[in-house]
Order: structure tokens, then C-alpha cells, then sequence
């Protein structure tokens, strides 16, 4: 089938080139194509031209297969080879603008930063732009982190930082072994909405007068909502994915730079596009229609999943292969898979794939492939609306596409569309509504991308095993064999967090405080339930499963955070867990360094908190950063290294994991909490002092925001962050999120800053 191939290169030209559409700006996308810096317009659009059409066969044109070719050897090969005869629609202005920029004589447009200029005054979130060598590998580095990509002609990137003062950040190119470096100073004038510390009030965080929205970048569908998005239009998913396993793992991961000194982020603000992801794309795409016999069968599931009124579509059953019939269930399926009613031109350009296939079947296949190589299936353009003032006020189906996305990480369904369609997605009740729906009909999906919210809000998307050793072994031998259970062990902790976020979030209407402050096991595997000393939980939320009083208290000090997979606990990594990610605190510019490495304590006996201790010694520059997550690490030093409540002693083993003694430890600290040094005994008083400050609470509306936006908070989404924090104080966590997504900004987007 000729037209996977010809479709391929033409998404090719549209993904790369930016071509998405009124909204979609430059400072939107990584790698948007631009021109040469000389404004030659028959060079650039040389270069433009072959990036579409030939960069795919004959690689970037810096080291192109076909330098130096002339006009009539490019008409030529349109004329006679047959995988180029969709290249017969280019203008001879076009063949000669390519031919001008094979040409060795002619030099790649420079690298150069366009944007911003040496010494600028930024804010705390700006677009670095400027031109590379197509091909080339480019390192972007600086205080916001770093990442890496392959150019196709420039480069933008939206970048954020908390830092004031000056700063800088490189741009490092590298093609064949040669290296160039760009270096750049700007002036950050950070207001970065809401303060890091908070006050318990909030005093005078939100003015109505200054409310506004932060600018949102054009976003791909992330790696779960492109695979979750599928399932409707497969009737034998299991078999299906199980086939094409290698193409979907073949799509980049969604991955975001962390450190302690970077503002928290969400795998799911990835913007980065590249030409693995299209070709991956292309891959499933390809395997999908393969799949799908479209038998009656398989037809009237993709049917009854994404046709709002089947009975329009009984004349495909009938070997009817009229007009009518076929514009039908294009329409249908275009409405499902754009997420809103095809266009006059979209439902022309689908009817002439449709019609391109001599067989109903191939035609089938040829739509079904069509759309889900479309940009307007494969991102979130919400660019419909008028933009006044850079803002976008999305659509109905927009904003029905983006609900969905949120809470199901798949695009809306037919009764989402059908609200749509009748203007029932206006209020806040109505939104509501729609959430519940959205979690009565897709539990599981809901389930996962709240989980997804979760592991990544407390870093917890990747467990490490119990690395063998023979202490450890000892260690734990009376509980579970570390080769054959340790595995189960760790997924049971990470399952005993995710059933507690659930439990009271959908199960029983609780607050952030529940499951900051509960006693409650939700331990399902028996092996973890062993280790300590609770019954297993039979998932049923009227029968709850109580520690004994005073040995737990919330997430907080489940064995998913404090077990680390060693013989002993890490402070550091604890108190930084806390102070980040629930207390929404951060450091500037001294990350800790990268080559220390705790260890364990030798020699002499020496308690875990002091061995932590010694390697960050008062008057140190570490401290700069140790003096606050050090007291917040320590209190939890009245659990061990597998979240049990110790009896006031840490206890000591040899290397064989035979008991040789015990050390009393302290688990006191002073710690800030609201602008106030406050005493602690211990985490579970620490854990008392944060639900009251109500820094936490601040922290988990800002954390949803973030994760519900795909981006960072700016002063501009404060006044939307305070009113969620409003809803915490005597609402549910659900509460919250619906606080969220049917605020009056999250159905409004920025297409400049």
C-alpha cells in the first residue's frame, strides 16, 4: 500500500516544520524549522524543501548521498524512480531552490543563539532560540537542568528557573567529531507565583485584578495517553499490543531532568518531538491496520466504541459502497480520533484516501492509518478559538479532549464528545459531572493516571531491587528470601502506597490530610504484611486493616519511601523527599555533589544519623542545602530500613547479618515550617506539625496543577492554586482535582509568554 509511505514523509513535513496550525507557535516545539540566517529565501526554501521531501532517503543535507545534484538529475529521478513520483507535485522553483542547497559552495546556515541576548533581563520562565546544523547533536545545559536532542535546522526551548540574579547556560553542537560551544549570561527577575514557603494563610498570594494564564506549549500526546488513545479502535488489544510490543517500546520514553535544585516536573511536559517518535508512530500505525482483518466483527467493535449513532453506518455491512455510506464512517471515525467534527477540507482530504483504494477494506485501513498519523490526533493543539491577547479560550471539544486527557491519559470518548456537542461543559457543576463520569466508566485508566501523578510526585516510578548482600541477606531471612521474594517484597510496598492514595481519593471521599495522617495498612502482599506484624487487606474499604496506635502515620512513612533497598536508612534522601516534593521547597544553585555516596557506617558502631551527620559538618558549604533536609531526614530515624517503628534502639549486624548490638537513636530535630523553627519528636509529631502548617496542603494543589497542566506554575496561575488550596481545607482530595480541572483558567491557554 503506496500511501503509508507517501503519508509518512508528508506527517514528516508537518511535525518537523511546525505546520500544526493558527497557535502553534516557535517557542511551542523543539526543533521547529526555520530558514537560513541570511534570509535568503531560495536557500531556505531549499533547505525546507529537501528536509520534507528527501532528508528521510538521503540523510541531512550537510552530508547528503546526493550533494551537488543537478536539476535535471533531480527531475529525472522524479520521473523515473517510483518511490519519488509524489515528489512530481514540487514546483520547478522548489527543484531549483533544492538544487541551490546541494550544492557544496553553499555553507550551513551558522549556529548562533537568537534569543536571549547576552546580559537580558528574563523572568523566571523564557524561550532560548537560535539555528543549528541540521543533523547535528545539540546539549542545552544550565541551572534549569539539561537536555539533549538531534537539530533539524533550530532550535527553542521554554526553560524555567527559580534563580535570581545572573546566570548562565550553554550550547554545546556536535556533527562528525567537531565541537562548537555557545555560551550565554542572562539576568533572572524571578516571581515565581506562589513562594516556595508559604505562609499557613496564603495572605494576599492572589489578585483578582492581575489573574491571568501562563503560556502552554503545543503538546504531543504523551507515551501512555498515544498507547491508551489506541485501544478503543482494536478489539483484541491484549493480542494486539502483545504484537507490537517492540514498536511501542520503540517510542522515546517521556522523560524530564530532576534534581534537587530544579523545580519538580511531570513526564507528561515533555514537548520534545523527533524523527524516533514519528517513525515509531509510522511503525504501530502500520502494524495496527495490518492487525485489524476488519471482519464484521472487528468492525462493528470499532463501531460501537467510536460511532455516536451506528445505525448511520448499516450500509457498510451491506457491501454498500455508496458515498453516503463512506462519508459516514469517515466522519465518524474522524470525529473520534480528532476529537471533534472533521472540517469541510479535513473530510475532503479523507475522502480522497478513501477513495484512493479500490477495495472498501484497503480504504478502511488507509483512514484508519491517515488519522492516526495526523497531527490532530497525535497532539494537543487546542488552537480552534481566536486568540485575544495571546489567550485561547478552548472549545467545547477541547476542553472535553482535555479533561479526558487529564484524569484517563486517553482522548475523549463519544459521551465526552456528545457534551460537547450540546455545550455541557460550561459550568463548574457540569464539569463535575463529567469527571464523575469519567471515573464510573474508565476506573482502572482513572486509577493509573492518578497513580502516575503519584509515583512521579514522590518518586516513586522506579523501585530498586534489594541488591544481595550477605548482611542483608541475614538481615531479613527470617522474613523473606531476598533472592526469590525480594522482588514481591518491593512491589508490595509500592502497592500498599498506591491502594492508600486511592482508598481516599475514590473510595471514601478523604481529605489530603487522611492520607497524610492515617494509621491504616493497605497492605495486599502477604510477605510485606509479615514484615510488619498486620493482616492482609482483602481491598473491601469497609474493612480497614489499623497499625498498632503511635507506628505509622501516613504516606509518609510507608516502607515505599523509607526503604531504599539497603541495610540501613538514608536521611538525605528522605529529608529531600519531604522538603521538595511535599513541602514544595527548593534550593538555587548548589546541588549536592554529585560523587558522594553515603554508604553505611564502619568501624566503630556509629548510628545511622550520625554517620549522615559527619558527612555534611556544620560550617561545610554543604549545609547551605543540608541544614534544612538533614532535621527532616533525621526525625525518621525512629523507623528502620524497612519502615518498622523501632523501640528507641537502631540495631547492628556483621557482615554475615548476624545482631551484634544496639545504639539508642535520636529522632528530635528543629525544623522550619511556615517561616517558624519549630522542635520535633520524631516523624510521626513532624508529620502532626505539617498538616497543621498547611505548607503540604499548598504544595499538593500546586503538584496536581503541575501535573494537570504538563508544565510550571508562574505568578500568573496563582490565584488558580490558592482557590484549589481553598477547596483542601474542608474538601476530599477528588474535590480538589475537580477544583482543578474546572477552574475558570484551565479552559484557557497562552500561546506567548
Amino acid at each position: 500500500m503506496q500511501y503509508r509511505g507517501v503519508f509518512l514523509v508528508f506527517f514528516l513535513s508537518q511535525f518537523l516544520l511546525g505546520c500544526l496550525g493558527e497557535g502553534f507557535k516557535s517557542s511551542d516545539s523543539i526543533d521547529s524549522g526555520s530558514g537560513d540566517e541570511s534570509g535568503n529565501p531560495s536557500l531556505t526554501l531549499g533547505i525546507e524543501s529537501y528536509s520534507n521531501n528527501c532528508m528521510m532517503c538521503h540523510g541531512v543535507i550537510g552530508s547528503s548521498n546526493k550533494r551537488n545534484s543537478s536539476v535535471s538529475s533531480i527531475q529525472g529521478a522524479i520521473q523515473s524512480v517510483p518511490q519519488m513520483s509524489f515528489l512530481s507535485t514540487l514546483s520547478s522553483n522548489e527543484i531549483n531552490a533544492i538544487e541551490l542547497a546541494l550544492r557544496d559552495e553553499v555553507q550551513t546556515p551558522p549556529f548562533y543563539i537568537s534569543s536571549p541576548a547576552e546580559n537580558e533581563n528574563v523572568s523566571s520562565s523564557f524561550v532560548i532560540t537560535g539555528n543549528c546544523i541540521q543533523g547535528s547533536t545539540i546539549n542545552l545545559a544550565g541551572s534549569f537542568g539539561e537536555q539533549t536532542f538531534s537539530c533539524s535546522g533550530s532550535f527553542s526551548f521554554l526553560v524555567s528557573s527559580n534563580q535570581s540574579g545572573q546566570r548562565s547556560f550553554s550550547i554545546t553542537q556536535e556533527l562528525g567529531g567537531a565541537i562548537e560551544v555557545l555560551n550565554r549570561s542572562v539576568n533572572y527577575i524571578v516571581g515565581f507565583g506562589l513562594s516556595e514557603t508559604v505562609t499557613s494563610e496564603l495572605a494576599g498570594m492572589c489578585s483578582q485584578e492581575g489573574e491571568d494564564v501562563s503560556h502552554s506549549p503545543v503538546r504531543r500526546l504523551s507515551k501512555a495517553q498515544y498507547i491508551n488513545s489506541l485501544k478503543p479502535f482494536v478489539r483484541n488489544w491484549a493480542g494486539f499490543y502483545g504484537l507490537a510490543k517492540p514498536n511501542f517500546d520503540s517510542i522515546p520514553d517521556d522523560v524530564v531532568t530532576d534534581s534537587i535544585s530544579t523545580y519538580l516536573r511531570y513526564t507528561r511536559a515533555n514537548v520534545d518531538i523527533s524523527f524516533e517518535h514519528i517513525l515509531a508512530y509510522h511503525n504501530v500505525a502500520t502494524a495496527l491496520v495490518d492487525f485489524v482483518t476488519l471482519t464484521a466483527t472487528d468492525v462493528r467493535f470499532i463501531y460501537a466504541n467510536n460511532v455516536e449513532n451506528i445505525s448511520n453506518l448499516n450500509c457498510w455491512f451491506y457491501n454498500n459502497t455508496g458515498e453516503a455510506c463512506s462519508d459516514a464512517l469517515i466522519v465518524s471515525l474522524g470525529r473520534r480520533f480528532f476529537s471533534r467534527p472533521l472540517t469541510s477540507a479535513e473530510l475532503l482530504e479523507a475522502e480522497a484516501v478513501y477513495d484512493a483504494e479500490t477495495e472498501q477494506v484497503e480504504g478502511v485501513r488507509s483512514l484508519i492509518y491517515y488519522f492516526m498519523m495526523s497531527p490532530e490526533f497525535l497532539f494537543q493543539l487546542e488552537v480552534e478559538s481566536t486568540p485575544v491577547n495571546d489567550i485561547l479560550n478552548l472549545t467545547q471539544y477541547e476542553l472535553a479532549n482535555k479533561i479526558s486527557l487529564q484524569l484517563t491519559n486517553s482522548i475523549a470518548d463519544n459521551h465526552m464528545l456528545g457534551l460537547a456537542r450540546d455545550g455541557l461543559l460550561t459550568s463548574s457543576l457540569e464539569i463535575s459531572q463529567a469527571v464523575d463520569y469519567l471515573i464510573n466508566t474508565y476506573p482502572q485508566e482513572v486509577r493509573d493516571t492518578y497513580w502516575e501523578f503519584v509515583s512521579e510526585w514522590l518518586g516513586k516510578t522506579k523501585y530498586e531491587e534489594f541488591p544481595y548482600s550477605n548482611k542483608l541477606n541475614g538481615m531479613v531471612s527470617s522474613l523473606f528470601d531476598i533472592n526469590t521474594e525480594g522482588g514481591l517484597v518491593r512491589e508490595g510496598m509500592k502497592e500498599d502506597l498506591r491502594n492508600m492514595f486511592e482508598h481516599y481519593t475514590f473510595n471514601s471521599a478523604g481529605s489530603f490530610s487522611d492520607v497524610l495522617t492515617n494509621n491504616n495498612s493497605f497492605i495486599t502482599e502477604p510477605l510485606v504484611a509479615n514484615i510488619h506484624g498486620v493482616n492482609v487487606w482483602d481491598r473491601n474499604p469497609a474493612s480497614i486493616i489499623s497499625y498498632a496506635p503511635n507506628s505509622k502515620k501516613g504516606f509518609l512513612t510507608s516502607s515505599a519511601l523509607i526503604t531504599q533497598g539497603g541495610s540501613s536508612n538514608n536521611p538525605f534522601h528522605m529529608g529531600g523527599t519531604v522538603y521538595k516534593h511535599v513541602l514544595c521547597k527548593q534550593f538555587g544553585d548548589t546541588p549536592a555533589p554529585e560523587d558522594l555516596d553515603p554508604g553505611e557506617p564502619s568501624g566503630n558502631l556509629t548510628t545511622t544519623r550520625d554517620h549522615f551527620a559527619s558527612l555534611t559538618p556544620n560550617g561545610s558549604s554543604c549545609m547551605n542545602c543540608h541544614s534544612q533536609i538533614n532535621p527532616l531526614g533525621f526525625s525518621f530515624e525512629e523507623f528502620d530500613f524497612l519502615g518498622r517503628k523501632r523501640n528507641g534502639f537502631e540495631r547492628f549486624f556483621d557482615e554475615s547479618g548476624n545482631y551484634i548490638d544496639q545504639l539508642q537513636v535520636d529522632s528530635t530535630a528543629s525544623v522550619n515550617l511556615s517561616d517558624q523553627d519549630i522542635g520535633i519528636d520524631g516523624a510521626l509529631d513532624l508529620i502532626d506539625k505539617i498538616d497543621q502548617s498547611k505548607e503540604a496542603h499548598v504544595c499538593f494543589a500546586k503538584q496536581y496543577f503541575r501535573f494537570s497542566q504538563a508544565r510550571l506554575d508562574t505568578e500568573k496561575d496563582s490565584c488558580t492554586i490558592q482557590r484549589a488550596f481553598e477547596v483542601s481545607k474542608n474538601g476530599s482530595i477528588l474535590d480538589i482535582m475537580k477544583a482543578i480541572v474546572s477552574d475558570p483558567n484551565f479552559a484557557k491557554r497562552r500561546i506567548e509568554e
